[in-house]
């Protein structure tokens, strides 16, 4: 079932499924701001004033919007200039375009919102970077499933990272179940108490490392990625009040980063998993590491996520 209501004073679109809801906003990206259980648990983390929601645009900062839910980061995290593939001549349709801060379609409003045989259709296209991009959420099996499809609308490569931001409410204790072996290495984005280490060291991660609000004491955030590509496709988060499992294609976001915060950004706190098709917060640097991810001309690179409790 699909309805449309007011969020904080912006156009909201919500997806029931079993009991399981679902809430996005089309005018801000698509954005997933509320995931509610079969007992009415919401999982999704929320830093707002609870009055109206603000959101972003092209021009605004990320940091002064409210920063929460699950926003399409794409085509990249960090900000950088459209890189250049060894096959595309300079001068190109992408050359010298932005790839904003946590991407384009994150502050963009969907055009066409609609529903569909029961699911929630939403879609945008971008005049500068030139593609078309397809949100489409529906039932599934104890849960609900969030399909893309992204298409290259020109004959020219589009290098892109995609990644899922998912900002996971947090209380004491609650962690992340990976598929990693035990003591995988990791290495470092950012550690602002140096617990840790600096911007590029490696460490062992241990459970501790993927708890909330368990570790240390004080404020403190750190984002991770591990070394290797995830063994499979789930992710599991663990709570008082169940588990979330998230699934999706390994190969299609072979690689996964780890946001923890517990009040050092925002004063908020939230366990954030980024499953994406590159580390290292953007295309530039994951390609000299040897990663890939290019749209070739006239393709289409589709991805489902499912989210239930089980």
């Amino acid at each position: 079932m699909v309805f449309f209501k007011d969020y904080y004073g912006v156009k909201a679109a919500v997806v029931k499924s079993d009991g399981i809801e679902m809430t996005f906003l089309p005018d801000n990206g698509g954005r997933l701001v509320s995931l509610k259980d079969t007992n009415g648990n919401e999982w999704m983390a929320y830093e707002g004033n609870g009055i109206r929601y603000r959101g972003i645009d092209m021009n605004s900062s990320y940091v002064d919007a409210d920063v929460c839910g699950m926003d399409d980061m794409f085509p990249t995290i960090d900000p950088e200039i459209a890189p250049v593939t060894s096959d595309q001549a300079k001068g190109g349709y992408r050359c010298g375009v932005l790839y904003p801060d946590h991407g384009q379609v994150a502050r963009s409003s969907f055009s066409t919102v609609y529903e569909k045989n029961g699911d929630l259709v939403m879609e945008y296209s971008s005049s500068d970077l030139f593609y078309a991009y397809r949100k489409t959420v529906c039932p599934a099996c104890n849960g609900i499933a969030i399909k893309w499809s992204i298409e290259n609308l020109c004959d020219e490569p589009f290098p892109f990272l995609w990644a899922a931001h998912c900002m996971l409410e947090s209380e004491m204790g609650d962690r992340l179940v990976l598929p990693y072996e035990k003591d995988a290495r990791a290495e470092i984005m950012f550690d602002g108490c140096s617990r840790y280490g600096k911007r590029g060291d490696k460490f062992a991660v241990d459970d501790g490392a993927l708890t909330s609000l368990g570790n240390f004491s004080g404020n403190f955030t750190y984002k991770f990625y591990f070394d290797n590509p995830i063994p499979k496709g789930e992710i599991k988060y663990v709570r008082k009040n169940g588990v979330l499992t998230i699934s999706y294609d390994e190969k299609k976001l072979p690689y996964l980063g780890i946001w923890i915060n517990n009040g050092g950004f925002k004063n908020s706190t939230c366990v954030t998993p980024e499953p994406c098709t590159l580390a290292y917060d953007t295309v530039s640097e994951a390609t000299r590491r040897g990663q890939t991810s290019v749209l070739p001309c006239r393709g289409f690179f589709d991805l489902e996520m499912r989210f239930s409790f089980v």
